[in-house]
């Protein structure tokens, strides 16, 4: 009766092991996309404690979080989407950027992909017109050359130039406003 009991104790043992494996195994294989950065102020690069990031999935509202002490957040995105990462805080400018998650061979997938995406974030003044920002600040898309995903960089500086020309307005119109006073 002694070895059938140890026998049954090694048989749990080892079944247990196998498990406790298999379960390690699954959870170490990472089948998304690990989107993380960090929001700062576009002024004074201080990070920027409790920035709203609304994670939209397919243009339907996903999640919501925070960026920490340290302005940090991170996001798990699945693929065969398009998603959207709109950062918004109180008295700042929203800024977007869109990622599309499609058209990615499931061979390609194994062990996910990660994407830093750092945004600056800059304090919105009266009469200063951002409606460029509607638009998004970045389009991301898988590139198989890459092997990752890449930033249409033509995109995002047609952008970039579109908000420096605001800016480089709005400041044109404080001087004139303050040597008229």
């Amino acid at each position: 009766m002694s070895r059938d009991r140890s026998f049954r104790r090694s048989f749990l043992t080892a079944l247990v092991l196998l498990l406790l494996c298999a379960v390690g195994k699954a959870q170490g294989e990472v089948d998304n996309i690990y989107v993380y950065g960090t929001v700062k102020d576009y002024g004074t690069a201080v990070k920027l404690l409790g920035v709203s990031v609304i994670v939209h999935k397919d243009d339907v509202r996903l999640a919501a979080l925070v960026t920490d002490s340290l302005g940090r957040y991170e996001v798990k995105l699945d693929y065969d989407h398009v998603y959207k990462l709109w950062f918004m805080q109180a008295g700042m400018v929203t800024k977007h950027v869109v990622i599309d998650a499609r058209d990615i061979p499931a061979g390609l997938r194994a062990g996910g992909h990660g994407m830093n995406i750092d945004i600056t974030l800059f304090k919105s003044l009266p009469n200063l017109d951002m409606s460029v920002l509607d638009q998004p600040i970045g389009m991301a898309q898988y590139s198989p050359v890459d092997s990752a995903f890449t930033w249409n960089l033509e995109y995002t500086e047609s952008i970039r130039a579109r908000v420096k020309q605001a800016m480089m307005t709005m400041d044109s119109l404080n001087r004139a406003n303050d040597s008229s006073r």
